[in-house]
């Protein structure tokens, strides 16, 4: 006779055996092993997740069994699941710890997000304030769309875009911190399909809408918006934009147009991390931009910090055949 599988197939006294069974071993020396039977225990016994929740209020869990739990509901990411995340996320008999927990466990998500799901990530748009104690878990659950929408893109792409167009949609009635975030959610997606929405904030009159501009492209490997990032250097005059912006163009193998205009504001720049990014960059493309060497020379002479000295030296050397 054909042994039944451990997992399947298991009456309700052995369902909640082997349900406490599994949550006693999460943290210990074989985490991964329990944590994936865990996983697979809760795919084949659905209605065990909506216990989850009540298992992390009981007071019998470790807090690093809790965190493993919560990870792993996004991970299942289930219909199921994601209601269970909701809760924690949602009710005030949670931790904030927890709830923040649920909120970025909502990011491994590699199914279609359920309405609710979608309504609670989304409706903590309006919680964006400042001073707020709790705004780690608003601005994390309207964040966690844009990486959603990545996760789900491949498999469901009319799904991501309809995750993508609901941060689209309320940019125009968001007000700037809210602003910020929608739009880092964007960049989140790194989809060049979302580079425009995002490019026309380079140009804002706000400072901090333009850093997060900067910022969200970083994920986006296009050439429409590496010209738009480029652009805005020469006539930016905020030193953390300027940062965000070398920041985001040293993630992409860039055109010699670019890293002549990076050359040509290099010595200008008095934010240190800036130069420190730049010095990379020219370094890292010296042996194709030979002009970068004498740049890099002029600005060894102004350095102040000991760090980036070293730096430009050692690009300069590597330079020398």
């Amino acid at each position: 006779m054909k042994k039944k599988d451990s997992v399947q197939h298991l009456g309700n006294n052995d369902r909640d055996e082997r349900m406490k069974e599994l949550l006693s071993g999460l943290g210990d020396r074989r985490a991964r092993a329990i944590s994936l039977a865990m996983r697979e225990y809760l795919l084949a016994n659905r209605d065990a997740i909506y216990g989850v929740p009540d298992e992390i209020l009981s007071g019998e869990l470790k807090d690093s069994q809790i965190r493993e739990l919560i990870n792993i509901l996004g991970i299942i990411g289930v219909d199921e699941a994601q209601q269970a995340l909701v809760r924690i996320a949602s009710s005030s008999e949670f931790s904030d710890e927890n709830r923040l927990r649920a909120v970025i466990s909502f990011t491994s998500v590699t199914e279609p997000l359920t309405d609710d799901s979608l309504t609670f990530l989304i409706s903590h748009l309006s919680n964006i304030v400042r001073n707020d104690p709790r705004m780690d878990i608003s601005t994390a659950s309207v964040l966690a769309i844009g990486s959603i929408s990545k996760k789900l893109m491949d498999k469901y792409p009319e799904r991501a875009a309809e995750l993508a167009d609901a941060l689209i949609s309320r940019l125009n009635t968001a007000d700037s911190l809210q602003k910020r975030f929608l739009i880092k959610s964007l960049g989140n997606t790194a989809s060049a399909e979302y580079s425009d929405d995002i490019v026309e904030y380079l140009n804002s009159s706000d400072s901090e809408l333009r850093r997060a501009a900067a910022e969200a492209l970083k994920f986006m490997d296009d050439k429409y918006s590496e010209k738009a990032l480029s652009e805005v250097l020469p006539v930016e005059s905020d030193e953390n934009v300027v940062e965000a912006v070398v920041k985001s163009l040293s993630k992409r193998e860039l055109s010699k147009e670019t890293i002549g205009t990076i050359r040509e504001i290099a010595p200008k720049q008095t934010n240190t991390d800036s130069r420190r990014i730049i010095i990379d960059i020219m370094g890292e493309t010296i042996k194709d931009n030979p002009k970068n060497r004498e740049t890099l020379t002029q600005m060894l002479a102004n350095e102040t910090s000991r760090v980036n000295m070293k730096r430009i030296l050692k690009a300069v050397g590597n330079s020398v055949e």
